[in-house]
């Protein structure tokens, strides 16, 4: 079978298991095309279930229950720091979600997963936060910001950003001594 034929009977196979109407059904394929790294895929899924699945997974489901938009609002003040400390797999949950809202043109809430998951508690070992990851997530939100022409939420991200990177400088500058 060629590349080509894999690809189109996956994608039929995705089609036809996207229809299905059971949430339980829905989990599961969305773990398992998780679990073998085809996040794509499932930010192609044309499915309700989708995004609340996304949500729990990533532990954000404070988010669900009072809306993306209006956590978004205050993701900078409010949201940050709030969620966490986060496993891997819920930080990778919680980025895949912030996909799904770019490809669905819902650059708000991108931005407020990734302010969120920048400002999200720190734990000891796997929950470490690396300075670098919190720079790559405030990178990503202002990329968001910028693109819904929202200066005020920019310059918010922005600042948030700048105080990361004053983080960074710093931290470098003690391991050297």
């Amino acid at each position: 079978m060629s590349v080509s034929e894999r690809t189109a009977y996956k994608n039929a196979i995705l089609r036809a298991a996207a229809r299905s109407s059971d949430p339980y059904f829905h989990a599961v394929l969305y773990e398992a095309l998780i679990d073998i790294q085809q996040g794509g895929d499932l930010l192609l899924m044309e499915t309700p279930y989708v995004e609340p699945f996304l949500l729990e997974r990533a532990g954000l489901s404070e988010w669900l229950r009072i809306g993306c938009s209006k956590a978004t609002v205050n993701a900078t003040g409010g949201v940050i720091g709030a969620v966490g400390p986060l496993s891997q797999q819920q930080v990778h949950a919680a980025r895949l979600l912030a996909k799904l809202y770019v490809v669905k043109h819902r650059s708000r809430d991108a931005c407020g997963v990734y302010t969120t998951i920048a400002g999200r508690r720190a734990g000891l070992g796997d929950l470490f936060v690396p300075l670098s990851s919190r720079v790559s997530d405030l990178q990503a939100a202002l990329l968001q910001a910028k693109s819904l022409g929202d200066s005020a939420l920019a310059e918010q991200v922005q600042m948030e950003l700048h105080r990361v990177e004053l983080q960074v400088a710093i931290h470098g500058r003690l391991t050297n001594i």
